[in-house]
């Protein structure tokens, strides 16, 4: 996103009050120039790739990341991260691999509202080596900072640089005291092997231009080099996050946590964070961490944004999710799309869909992201054409929409239709590799056809998916499915399974596990039972968690089960009353469990309504669907 530098306006004394008033202002600003501080921990600064002249490759990119690794470690400095140069290089008409040094650098800065440029040198005199930082304001051109160190030999070179980067802080305005706190050496912060530090600053730049699995074989080259290279480690657990393998990153996650000692302390909070909120799942242990990161780095936005995600969004606290996204996207001001994504959903959640069609466009028009959650906000606001701009956007070839479309179908009851879609949604993903993507997919709609009655297509679809990958979400809703059936035995098979791998795991225990059991105790007829075992997960029923948005819906059904219409009407009307929470899934039968529901009550108009309301929904749907046949039986006896 271009932003421009805020213009300022200097107010001229009227001409009449002479010169001694035109003398005193100019005295009163110059004052003020002396006193303002060219450089405040709100600023930013960008980093310039290195002048290199020593004509050594092996620093090219190396010092930079090195000096990125050193700086990112303070509390005071705000340094631009390359996903950020990376879009604003694209808006540029920049090639993502450009070296950016000199005016290219500096336009980059203005372009991208920065403050200040921090451009290093490194040149070669005689045996030593010479390693300069020049810090400037980007508008006017002025010095704010040098520093010059030397280093006897190229073994040096990295512990000189950092020493140029302390100094550096401090001469940029952050207090000694803070540098003392936070100064962890360069080796120390990243590895002692230029080689391999030069591995990993190509995978960066791959990866802040968003090609994954271009930079994978380069954290992988870092990684053999210094088998300790903790950043590296972690790099390429997002690589695989970031395309949906949960499963495949949590080694990587697991390795950069067991080498968190040997990083900044800000990523040491990084790597702890990520660690217990994705690989563990302990969400008690991940907000001590998250606690901890934001009272230190309080204009972090990553840690603002990913508390909002894995401590509030997960388990239904939206308002204080939209606080932390909100906030990142301040501290971030506005250059990064996550916080911007991230607070649209939580408006759809919340129900509050311009806010939220507002966020979208922005995440759209400069990132060109979230295609996918605009074509579901223009299905929930009746938006025909909207969702067609989205699908005539992705050409057939996005999987993001394609999955919507499914999603769409199947809630109007176009099972077959919504099957078509997946295969093709699947097939993109096959073609790139994502195992785990797909076996989720198929686990999701797995759970669906279940739900409607078509237990063997969803048997089959999960046994698919079982053998891509056996992940969190892919064992629970295996496990799911099999409940559904009344299969206690495989059902158990497979939440042994899931409480092997995530044993501390906070919403594996008290959500998905007690979901899975009181959809079996429903098929056997418990419905006392299972109403108690949903007890635990009333508090998470509203969360984008793993099990949260069936814990409703089998409530409803157990009580119906029960006979009190009453109490399955108020969990079926709560579904219904949070369109945006239950944007697919079991939204529709909601309407189908609340006709039921207020038949049993014995309020025979608010449950033809409720029939009529869901036959609508439906009215296109597949006529041999079991659940749908049922319907149009009971709501025959009704009339």
């Amino acid at each position: 996103m271009a932003v421009h530098p805020r213009s300022r306006r200097l107010l001229r004394p009227p001409l009449a009050a002479g010169a001694v008033i035109v003398l005193a202002a100019a005295g009163v600003f110059v004052w003020l120039r002396m006193q303002a501080k060219p450089f405040t921990e709100r600023d930013w600064i960008v980093l310039a790739d290195f002048t290199n002249t020593t004509g050594d490759t092996m620093f090219d990119g190396a010092l930079k990341q090195a000096l990125s690794a050193s700086l990112n470690q303070s509390p005071y400095l705000n340094v631009v991260p390359e996903e950020r140069v990376g879009e604003t290089l694209r808006l540029m008409e920049q090639p993502p691999d450009v070296r950016v040094t000199g005016p290219l650098a500096r336009e980059l800065c203005v372009r991208a509202g920065v403050k200040a440029l921090l451009a290093g040198s490194i040149a070669a005199v005689g045996n030593h080596y010479s390693v300069g930082l020049d810090a400037m304001n980007c508008s006017t051109g002025d010095t704010l900072a040098q520093e010059q160190v030397e280093a006897e030999n190229k073994d040096g070179v990295l512990g000189a640089l950092g020493q140029a980067a302390s100094r550096m802080r401090r001469k940029l305005g952050e207090s000694l005291s803070s540098i003392e706190k936070m100064d962890v050496s360069i080796q120390e912060a990243t590895t002692s092997s230029l080689e391999a530090l030069k591995a990993y600053s190509l995978g960066r730049r791959q990866h802040s231009a968003g090609r994954m699995l271009a930079a994978r074989p380069f954290y992988r080259r870092a990684i053999e080099l210094d088998p300790n290279f903790a950043s590296a480690f972690e790099w390429l657990a997002f690589t695989y996050r970031n395309l949906g393998e949960v499963l495949a990153s949590r080694e990587f996650f697991t390795r950069a946590f067991e080498l968190r000692q040997r990083v900044s302390g800000r990523e040491r909070l990084f790597f702890e964070a990520s660690y217990y909120a994705i690989v563990v799942g302990d969400l008690v242990k991940a907000q001590e961490v998250y606690g901890v990161w934001m009272q230190m780095y309080p204009r972090d936005w990553v840690a603002l944004n990913d508390a909002g995600v894995f401590l509030y969004a997960q388990t239904g606290q939206h308002e204080k999710a939209l606080e932390l996204y909100r906030e990142a996207d301040r501290v971030g001001e506005g250059a990064f799309v996550y916080p911007i994504t991230n607070q649209a959903r939580t408006y759809v959640a919340l129900d509050r869909y311009a806010e939220a069609r507002a966020m979208l466009d922005r995440a759209v028009k400069e990132f060109d992201a979230d295609h996918a959650d605009l074509f579901r906000l223009a299905w929930i606001e009746g938006d025909t054409a909207g969702m067609d701009r989205q699908v005539a956007w992705s050409g057939g070839r996005d999987s993001g929409i394609l999955q919507a479309q499914a999603e769409v179908a199947a809630f109007g009851g176009q099972i077959h239709k919504s099957r078509d879609l997946w295969r093709r949604a699947l097939e993109i993903l096959e073609r790139d590799g994502a195992r785990e993507a797909r076996a989720n997919g198929l686990s999701s709609e797995a759970v669906f056809e279940a739900q409607v009655g078509n237990l063997p297509q969803a048997r089959e679809a999960v046994k698919a998916a079982l053998g891509l990958a056996r992940g969190q979400s892919v064992l629970y809703r295996a496990a799911l499915v099999e409940a559904f059936g009344g299969s206690a035995g495989p059902t158990q098979i497979l939440l042994d399974e899931l409480l092997k791998a995530y044993p501390q795991a906070t919403l594996v225990n008290r959500v998905a596990v007690p979901v899975v059991q009181a959809a079996l105790e429903i098929s056997r007829g418990n419905s006392d039972r299972a109403v108690a075992l949903l007890e635990s997960a009333a508090a998470y029923e509203l969360g984008y968690g793993i099990g949260c948005r069936q814990v409703l819906y089998l409530r409803g059904q157990a009580q119906l089960r029960a006979g009190v219409g009453k109490d399955a009407a108020e969990a079926f009307k709560k579904i219904l009353d949070h369109r945006g929470v239950f944007i697919a899934g079991v939204y529709p039968l909601a309407y189908l469990g609340l006709g039921r529901a207020q038949a049993l009550a014995g309020n025979t108009a608010e449950a033809r309504k409720a029939y009529r309301d869901f036959l609508a929904l439906w009215k296109d749907a597949d006529p041999d669907i079991p659940i749908l046949k049922e319907a149009k039986q009971e709501y025959a006896k009704l009339k």
